[in-house]
């Protein structure tokens, strides 16, 4: 019996580490989205002035504060979680249009440093779910997307939704590396499971 035990113990423990690995990848992605950004328009600050070219530094400027107030909220999501256990948010219908324009603006900064052409769909319709949690799915799938476009002269991004019924299909697509689909979906069953 105390074997028994110790057996359930131990895989309730390796199932924890999976938990806590899952999680730390996912907060220093997180984090590190806004960081990219900052550095990317600091770097187009200092071009800026060494140039002489003032015009965009105010924008520029607005850029780099959007994102320290992007990680004050990521770092106070994570203090919630830390204490609680887990962070709800209230569902609501939330215009996908609106989500993807916040995760773009949220890259703005990886978007313009690698010159990414971007081909938003009109129609994208609404969605029901938590509305920090979407737009951080976005935000790391359009991060993704520019990060593996490193090979391309000219890195493209689409963004598209496709309704069946009373679900709605998103599709986040690059020009860059491409994943052979068995691997894309042993990853996505690392990463659901």
């Amino acid at each position: 019996h105390a074997a028994e035990e110790r057996e359930r113990l131990i895989a309730g423990l390796e199932a924890q580490n999976l938990e806590l690995e899952r999680f730390n990848y996912t907060v220093s992605h997180d984090l590190k989205s806004p960081l990219f950004t900052i550095q990317g328009f600091l770097g187009f600050i200092k071009e800026a002035r060494a140039t002489g070219n003032s015009d965009s530094i105010d924008r520029d400027i607005e850029q780099i504060e959007e994102a320290t107030e992007r990680m004050a909220r990521l770092l106070d999501e994570l203090l919630e979680l830390a204490q609680v256990g887990r962070v709800l948010h209230a569902l609501e219908w939330i215009p996908l249009a609106a989500l993807i324009d916040e995760a773009l603006r949220l890259s703005t900064g990886r978007l313009r440093e690698r010159k990414v052409t971007l081909d938003v769909d009109s129609s994208l319709g609404e969605v029901y779910g938590d509305h920090a949690r979407l737009r951080m799915v976005f935000q790391n799938l359009i991060d993704n997307a520019v990060k593996f476009t490193f090979e391309q002269a000219e890195p493209r991004i689409t963004v598209s939704a496709e309704t069946r019924g009373d679900r709605t299909e998103v599709t986040v697509a690059d020009n860059g590396v491409w994943i052979e689909p068995v691997t894309a979906q042993l990853m996505m069953t690392l990463f659901m499971s």
